[in-house]
């Protein structure tokens, strides 16, 4: 069958050694065709040449948008680590209804836990 979608999936390796400046793996939607990303922030990208608001932004299934202010189409209410982000998957396109709202869906997946202690560290030089 075909599909009108363009769906692309960033795996838990990719995310860790892509560069990304300020860490934050919403930044990663600017690799996808269709959207276009006006100087450098991703925050204020458009999707298919729609508003900033037609994007969908969930984080393990929950939306994670900012829905009273809804200025920018990639901004979350809570910054997603880099570190804890297992999967970046993003989709333009018709989505089924089963997606909610959006010319685009943004999902985020978080690494499941452990009963291990772990951590780390980084140091950003600007």
């Amino acid at each position: 069958t075909t599909s009108p979608n363009l769906t692309n999936v960033i795996n838990t390796r990719q995310v860790v050694d892509l560069p990304l400046g300020n860490r934050n793996p919403v930044e990663l939607a600017a690799l996808q065709a269709g959207i276009a990303v006006i100087g450098t922030d991703t925050r204020g990208a458009s999707v298919s040449g729609l508003r900033q608001t037609a994007v969908n932004l969930t984080q393990d299934g929950i939306n994670a948008m900012d829905n009273f202010v809804k200025t920018s189409s990639f901004f979350a209410i809570t910054t997603p680590s880099l570190n804890s982000t297992a999967e970046f998957s993003i989709t333009t396109g018709t989505v089924g209804s089963d997606s909610g709202r959006g010319a685009a869906q943004i999902n985020l997946v978080t690494k499941g836990g452990t009963n291990d202690f772990h951590g780390g560290a980084f140091l950003q030089v600007l």
